[in-house]
């Protein structure tokens, strides 16, 4: 599995790659992506604060999110920054 990328600088001035994004998640969770994927959404990045992990999803201007158990919220009350 490849790491994210450890900096502030580079987390917020770089978008990974899908793949390495994708590496990162566990089976639940890829469950997820795949289900919102036939619906257009994107993987876009992963959220990590503590030891919370929230995956990032877009789809235009909407946001869902997936837990680190494969929930998939599809309206959280997150800011997404552009």
């Amino acid at each position: 599995m490849e790491k994210m990328p450890s900096t502030k600088y580079e987390r917020r001035h770089s978008t990974p790659q899908t793949n390495v994004l994708w590496a990162h998640l566990n089976t639940s969770q890829q469950a997820a992506v795949s289900s919102l994927s036939h619906f257009g959404y994107e993987l876009s990045y992963i959220r990590i604060y503590d030891t919370e992990e929230t995956v990032i999803l877009t789809l235009g201007d909407q946001v869902a999110t997936i837990d680190k158990e494969g929930n998939i919220d599809p309206s959280p009350e997150i800011k997404v920054r552009s």
